[in-house]
Parts: structure tokens; sequence; C-alpha cells
């Protein structure tokens, strides 16, 4: 199972293998905790449901994990992260916790996510870093239907 600093590792070996000097950096976002009872090392986090998105306004890819790890790579080129999240994540019906959306079945309970950013005159580079994600982690991510080899 892959965790976090996997992800940071592979977004690292991207940049230095396919981005030319003088771009804009990619920006990570803080941890997002999205279940308040996640105990895990990262519930240290400020960031937290209800609270907005991190970067919900730019363009980029996320990387949703459960307690044991990654789940889900997915991107946002053509909208926002925060709009392309808000379509996993919703109120329960007494307006108080995160729920998944029912049409998105998980493996496990998504506990946290994170987002990173591409420059914003660069949102087709969410594209490209989704791919070589996914394609990196072949096949460890239980979540997603595209790039995990059978």
């Amino acid at each position: 199972m892959a965790y976090l600093n996997d992800v940071r590792q592979r977004i690292s070996e991207y940049c230095s293998r396919y981005r030319r000097e003088g771009l804009p950096q990619i920006e990570e976002s803080p941890i997002y905790i999205l279940n308040e009872d996640y105990a895990g090392e990262n519930s240290t986090s400020d960031l937290r449901w209800p609270d907005t998105y991190p970067l919900a306004e730019r363009r980029g890819v996320y990387a949703i994990f459960g307690a044991s790890g990654l789940l889900y790579i997915g991107k946002a080129s053509f909208q926002t992260l925060g709009s392309r999240l808000s379509n996993y994540f919703r109120y329960d019906e007494n307006k108080q916790n995160c729920i998944t959306n029912p049409k998105h079945t998980w493996s496990t309970l998504p506990t946290h996510l994170v987002a990173w950013a591409v420059p914003n005159d660069m949102p087709f580079e969410a594209s490209a870093l989704e791919e070589y994600l996914i394609s990196s982690f072949n096949g460890d991510l239980p979540d997603s239907r595209i790039g995990n080899k059978v």
C-alpha cells in the first residue's frame, strides 16, 4: 500500500524528470481530514470537514487516503479541485458529518486527502501528472478503475 510520502516522492520525480526549469512549482495542500473519528497520524491537521477544500479554486490532482493508505488519485483540469472533490463527499442527513457519495464505492472509508495545484496558466498539466502518478503506482490504487492492471 502506498502512503502520502510515496505520492510526494513520485511528484518530485515527475517534476525533476519532465518539467523544465523556470516553471512555477506544483503547490501541495495541507492534509484535509474527512472523518472526524479518524485518529491516525494525520489527525493533527487544521483543515477538516466542513472547511473549504484546500486549493479549492485551483486545478490539479488529488490523492484520497483511507486509514490503510492511498485509495485513489484523481485530477481536476476542466473544473476546480473544490468542485471535483465535492462530487465525492457531502453532508450526512443531519448536516453534521462527511459521508461519501453513494455513486462511488470505496474499498475502505476515506479518511483524508491532499491536493496538488498546477500553475494557473497550465491546467492541462493536471492530466499529465495524474497519468504519471497512476502509472507509477501500477495497480496499487484499490479504488481506481483506470491504471489497475489485473
